[in-house]
């Protein structure tokens, strides 16, 4: 693509800052499309499996102060993702940092101190892969039942009841994880509402995040029969890059081949559903949960 490029452009494909161009002028055509449509060939899916309470120890901890010092429990750098509630005290304090078995938590600790005292540490957070761009999709692997988004509206109703425990039915997305520098890929997190009480799997579907291409192997996302539109957004972007004459038709171009490109992700393989009423549909063509599931 970069010596097709070149070839369009007429510029010297060997020479360092050109090389760079064509890198940098591909990268933001493909991200450009990836934007403009849901392509399937950007789906992806990633399972999460929910943790169940901790309660096993006792805990330390001063009234006023911010260190929780654990005996006999299982703190574990993941816990750096939970909230914690101490015997005594109804609050719920979120853990910012996990050393070995002594947490530091967000907050001075209101309740009374505790020397060996009971605690419950109940993870709120769970780490989605870096790659994610945004989510379509959340469900338990067990159920045909889809989990519901929550807005922020409806989030700030629930957040922080953590107290509410059960069969997760719904799901928000609060945060960016913390951890992540500034100057590394970021890594969103998911809640689930209620918080889970058991251990359950469950599958989020989600749209790609593309990384730059590098190296000179690299290939797009991108089906092959599409790039080139790739190359022809590029060369869109060169032409401006070089205040071509050219470059309002090259734009035309790459606008009509994204256009294909979209076209040909609605169409359908060999089932074209047809809209009518629910009346003249024999009952025997309903599609019914699998065995396994009730029926509703």
């Amino acid at each position: 693509m970069q010596t097709e490029l070149a070839d369009r452009l007429n510029l010297n494909e060997t020479l360092a800052a050109n090389v760079t161009r064509y890198k940098r002028w591909l990268n933001l055509i493909q991200n450009d499309i990836a934007s403009r449509a849901n392509f399937e060939w950007l789906y992806k899916r990633v399972n999460v499996q929910t943790i169940v309470d901790k309660t096993a120890g006792t805990v330390a901890v001063t009234n006023g102060t911010t260190t929780v010092t654990g005996t006999s429990t299982a703190f574990a750098a993941a816990d750096k993702r939970s909230f914690i509630q101490l015997e005594g005290d109804t609050n719920w304090y979120e853990v910012t940092v996990v050393a070995s078995q002594v947490l530091t938590i967000g907050s001075t600790f209101q309740g009374a101190t505790l020397t060996a005292g009971t605690y419950t540490l109940r993870t709120v957070y769970y780490d989605l892969p870096t790659d994610l761009f945004k989510v379509f999709d959340v469900r338990q692997t067990n159920t045909p039942l889809k989990l519901t988004q929550l807005g922020v509206w409806t989030t700030d109703l629930y957040r922080p009841d953590v107290n509410t425990t059960g069969n997760p039915t719904g799901y928000y997305l609060f945060r960016n994880s913390p951890d992540v520098a500034a100057t590394a890929s970021k890594q969103r997190q998911i809640s689930f509402y209620p918080a889970p009480d058991d251990e359950y799997n469950i599958e989020i579907r989600y749209f790609l995040e593309q990384a730059d291409l590098s190296a000179d192997g690299d290939i797009p996302y991108l089906p092959v029969p599409f790039h080139s539109v790739l190359v022809d957004g590029a060369e869109w972007l060169g032409a401006k890059f070089l205040n071509s004459s050219d470059q309002e038709r090259l734009k035309k171009a790459y606008e009509y081949g994204l256009a294909t490109m979209i076209s040909k992700e609605s169409e359908h393989g060999d089932y074209f559903p047809v809209l009518g009423s629910s009346d003249d549909i024999p009952t025997r063509a309903l599609l019914l949960p699998p065995g396994h599931f009730e029926n509703p």
